[in-house]
């Protein structure tokens, strides 16, 4: 599947915006993805393996039109990691 042209388009305006703030850009094809379950340390692996296993049916996603997208810092505590939301970006047809 390939992202659909507005998507690939953020992608060159979220590049360029970064480019200026000193980011070098991915070398890596893009992917666009949303993470669904991530898990750390020893246990990880195990803990995402029981986490499959109790899936018995492939998942049906349905399609949607985002209308914005949001820009988190997340930022590690001892209690875990907090994600704060830095700026809000409105999404509008062109």
């Amino acid at each position: 599947m390939h992202p659909s042209p507005e998507l690939t388009a953020l992608e060159r305006h979220v590049i360029a915006a970064t480019t200026l703030c000193g980011f070098t850009p991915e070398t890596r094809p893009y992917h666009p993805h949303i993470t669904l379950a991530r898990s750390k340390g020893k246990n990880g692996g195990a803990t995402l393996r029981k986490l499959t296993a109790g899936i018995h049916t492939q998942p049906r996603f349905t399609s949607f039109i985002a209308e914005e997208f949001l820009l988190y810092e997340s930022r590690p505590t001892p209690n875990g990691t907090r994600y704060d939301v830095l700026e809000r970006f409105l999404l509008r047809a062109r």
